[in-house]
């Protein structure tokens, strides 16, 4: 459930209502202020969002860095067919119990894993050529649209 509602305290009430209703529910909630992500943490919330906290790195980031949030900006909107993608390993394929190299998602595919988030345990962000893919994994992955999507049918 994602709730957006404008005021914040309505967004407390959902969180805690559907928290209640469904304690596997996923919830990501808006925030104005840090307070606000604390109270909405405790209510439920598994990820919290302020947009005025984005916004603000944002503009910063664009001030200090401008070639990065251009980066960003083309990555993240698919400008350029460059997307960013999750994709879960799943039993039995292909690349299940291969390392990242010997899959060769970037020679077939055109595809960078730049992180891996085993099913359990901790994100490994720029994970190394010899990190092995197990079932159940999520690899974060950047690379042209045409490549990823062919990755994702391949893998269900």
């Amino acid at each position: 459930m994602i709730t957006t509602l404008p005021d914040e305290a309505h967004n407390l009430y959902l969180t805690l209502t559907a928290r209640d209703m469904n304690r596997n529910l996923r919830i990501i909630a808006r925030a104005d202020l840090e307070q606000g992500e604390k109270k909405l943490r405790r209510a439920g919330a598994d990820q919290v969002i302020s947009p005025h906290l984005i916004g603000g790195d944002r503009m910063a980031m664009a001030a200090l860095r401008p070639h990065v949030v251009d980066f960003m900006h083309m990555a993240t909107l698919a400008e350029g067919g460059l997307s960013i993608e999750e994709i879960v390993v799943p039993a039995g394929c292909e690349i299940t119990g291969k390392t990242i190299v010997e899959s060769q998602l970037k020679t077939d595919y055109g595809v960078t894993v730049i992180a891996v988030k085993p099913a359990a345990g901790l994100m490994s962000l720029i994970p190394g050529p010899k990190t092995q893919l197990s079932a159940g994994d999520t690899m974060v992955l950047i690379g042209p649209v045409e490549g990823l999507d062919r990755l994702s049918k391949l893998l269900g």
